[in-house]
């Protein structure tokens, strides 16, 4: 249901050339365990998303999504080409506006069990560590980018399409007098935590009424330059936050559920990204001038037949 409702469309969207972001949030500090990573991925102990579908999280859903939905477009037209490519989770920005995926790897697929079996080993690759709040803390964010190019046959004229789906699972954020952790995986929770701290300075920024006035601080951390275009640019862009039950996380609580607030006053502007450049322009005007003539020949018809 969650899928159905939050996701959906927005995977529709990517087949159209629309962008699309799907993330889970937690509120920093002490989140940790509230259940980012089952709502995107599913249980922890499901070791093949292809063998329990029912409990799988909404990255695995989608990547079904995207090719039954590439499938049904097949059937309804012209057959389109589309090819998938999927990247990891390893970032650093360079010295450019382009933020280069470091360690990252590209792959083309033909199938959603293609996607998965990539989904898979990007997972297992993800650096976990048990920490004293939570024994499969995530220890850095996952991004699985996923890019959909389509090209469809319109009678001479080429459709190109092309949009890029971030599938996002955040990692727990903790605090650190409660989650004992020392020397490397000290650096990396403040490392962590430093970087969902820029996406609520990010959001808080994007949803103030005189966000024309001020600094988006995208640049402030790798995770915000990333999905720039996802956070009050061009992508329908989904959040969900998850909560722990624990009643001692009152505090962060009320914070997520600010946060989440916060996101609901951020208008993206969002576009169809299609090639209407150069040839396919060029085809454009030949198909629009063709027709011209062809109606042109059939008014000469009609007025000789009055």
């Amino acid at each position: 249901q969650v899928f159905e409702e939050l996701a959906s469309r927005i995977i529709d969207g990517c087949v159209d050339g629309y962008n699309g972001t799907i993330f889970a949030y937690a509120s920093v500090p002490g989140q940790t365990g509230s259940g980012k990573t089952h709502t995107m991925l599913g249980p922890h102990h499901v070791e093949n998303f292809m063998l329990n579908p029912e409990q799988r999280g909404l990255i695995p859903r989608a990547c079904e999504a995207l090719f039954t939905k590439l499938c049904t477009r097949a059937a309804e037209a012209s057959p389109p080409i589309y090819s998938f490519c999927s990247y990891a989770q390893d970032d650093r920005p360079s010295s450019f506006q382009v933020v280069q995926l470091l360690g990252a790897s590209e792959h083309s697929v033909l199938s959603s069990v293609d996607m998965m079996r990539i989904l898979e080993v990007g997972w297992d690759a993800r650096r976990t560590a048990e920490t004293a709040m939570n024994r499969e803390s995530s220890r850095s964010h996952a991004i699985f980018i996923v890019e959909v190019k389509t090209e469809e046959l319109i009678n001479t004229i080429v459709n190109k399409k092309c949009a890029t789906l971030n599938l996002v699972d955040l990692a727990g954020s903790e605090r650190q007098t409660q989650a004992k952790t020392v020397g490397s995986r000290f650096k990396e929770a403040i490392n962590i935590n430093l970087s969902l701290t820029v996406l609520g300075r990010v959001i808080r920024t994007l949803s103030s009424v005189n966000r024309g006035d001020g600094h988006v601080p995208y640049r402030d951390s790798k995770l915000t330059h990333i999905l720039r275009d996802s956070l009050g640019g061009n992508s329908r862009t989904a959040v969900i936050v998850n909560l722990h039950p624990d009643k001692s996380y009152f505090t962060e609580t009320l914070s997520t559920l600010k946060f989440s607030s916060d996101c609901r006053k951020i208008e993206n502007t969002v576009r169809a990204n299609e090639d209407l450049s150069g040839d396919t322009v060029m085809a454009y005007k030949s198909e629009i001038n063709r027709l011209r003539e062809e109606l042109q020949v059939i008014e000469n018809r009609v007025r000789s037949g009055a």
